[in-house]
């Protein structure tokens, strides 16, 4: 019997992986939901509003700090942002 319960509890995750981390997160990336539409989908790189990558000098001063007025004329910081589940879904399979 238990056997039985531990193909139920391992059919719940990998449902719930597939439904979740494949299907709503593709769902919400391509829809423009926090406009992620032009940027990658998982990436650790930093964007502009214009998905080029962020150019820091144009908000910093020459004393590196940061300049409101350059960040205003120039764009906010896109970041993408992934979650992961702990432990790693590679665990739960095996």
């Amino acid at each position: 019997m238990a056997n039985v319960e531990c193909r139920y509890a391992i059919a719940n995750t990998i449902i719930g992986v597939v439904l979740f981390f494949v299907f709503l997160a593709s769902v919400l990336h391509y829809s423009g939901t926090w406009y992620g539409e032009f940027l990658p989908m998982s990436d650790s790189a930093t964007y502009d509003n214009t998905g080029a990558p962020y150019n820091v000098t144009r908000v910093l001063t020459s004393n590196f700090t940061f300049n409101e007025e350059g960040y205003k004329e120039y764009s906010p910081l896109f970041i993408r942002y992934v979650p992961y589940t702990e432990p790693p879904f590679s665990e739960i399979v095996v």
